[in-house]
Formats: structure tokens, sequence, C-alpha cells
């Protein structure tokens, strides 16, 4: 299980579906936060904790000082090119890849500009 710090809980539910890899198990308040769980058919689960700044940069991947934390989450995949295709037909940018013919990952951003990495090795 992960959990990821969101702005809002639409976008929170948005990104993923487009994905279709996950999908909307619950939500509900924990302390004076809201979280909405999402799991894969696998038994991943992610829970998006919606209790962050709306208009906050992702502090450990887009400011020059270096900060502790995780700074992304890596999904393993089969097809990176199947994977690219659906995404860029969904009007999802592809922020970074990694490797080359074939490429072996390649990197997103959600709305709240936590990065994803979807590989295939």
């Amino acid at each position: 299980m992960a959990s990821i710090r969101r702005a809002a809980r639409p976008t929170a539910i948005a990104f993923p579906s487009v994905v279709r890899a996950l999908r909307s198990t619950r939500c509900r308040r924990v302390a004076p936060d809201q979280v909405a769980a999402m799991r894969h058919e696998s038994g991943l689960e992610i829970n998006f904790i919606v209790n962050a700044a709306a208009d906050a940069s992702n502090v450990l991947m887009d400011v020059p000082e270096k900060h502790p934390g995780f700074t992304h989450i890596a999904l393993q995949i089969e097809d990176v090119a199947a994977v690219e295709a659906a995404l860029t037909a969904a009007g999802i940018e592809i922020t970074g890849r990694r490797g080359a013919n074939p490429v072996a990952a390649i990197f997103v951003r959600d709305p709240d500009r936590n990065v994803v990495e979807l590989a295939a090795d």
C-alpha cells in the first residue's frame, strides 16, 4: 500500500481512472483529512490523502534544494509503447523516458505534480 498527499479528491480519482489500472474502492474521513482509496485487481492499494495546499509544488521534485522523502512511485507494466499510446490518446503528457530502443519506462505527472513511473523492466 502507498499513500500520496493530494490537493483535492476530484484529481485524486480522475488521473488513475484515465490510466484504467486502479478503481475507486472507498472514500473515508480520517481525523480532519479525507482519504480516497484505490485498488488494483492484483491487490495493490493507493490511498490519496486529501489535505495538500492547492497551489503547492512538488517539493521533492520541483525545487533546487533536495529534501528527503519518496520522489515518485513506480508501477510495473508489460508494454511501454502501448501504455504510452493510451496515455497520449487520453491527453496525458509524458514528462520523461528512461532507456532507448526500447524505452524501458515512461514518467507522467498527476494533476498535483506527483510523479508516476510506468516501467517494463
